[in-house]
């Protein structure tokens, strides 16, 4: 795959990774009110939730690299298990739908 469509997801792994850090040092080493500590906490949280899609087309790469960004980017969603979980749409994959399943039988199989 081009580099120019790479670029974009490695800079997207390390932009997260370096929000993350930063809001966490801002919360451990100052006083912040609630209102901007719940603030940080929520945009913190999206953040994290946003880069799920950026881990998952890194882990459907062929290259080492990119699946090993795609790894290391889930670390900190405590999410790890995807990628041995999700073993791209074969028959022993939980979380692909199975042929001509309606949304509701795939929705109770898949959600405890």
């Amino acid at each position: 795959m081009s580099s120019k469509f790479n670029l974009p997801l490695y800079i997207f792994v390390i932009v997260d990774w370096a929000f993350l850090i930063y809001a966490l040092n801002k919360i451990a080493t100052t006083d912040l009110p609630f209102i901007t500590l719940f603030g940080l906490i929520q945009v913190t949280g999206s953040s994290m939730g946003s880069c799920l899609s950026t881990n998952h087309e890194l882990q459907h790469r062929r290259g080492s690299f990119e699946k090993m960004m795609g790894t290391i980017s889930l670390a900190k969603n405590l999410y790890m298990h995807y990628q041995i979980e999700h073993t791209i749409a074969t028959p022993g994959d939980p979380t692909t739908a199975k042929y001509n399943e309606d949304f509701f039988t795939y929705f109770a199989r898949t959600v405890p």
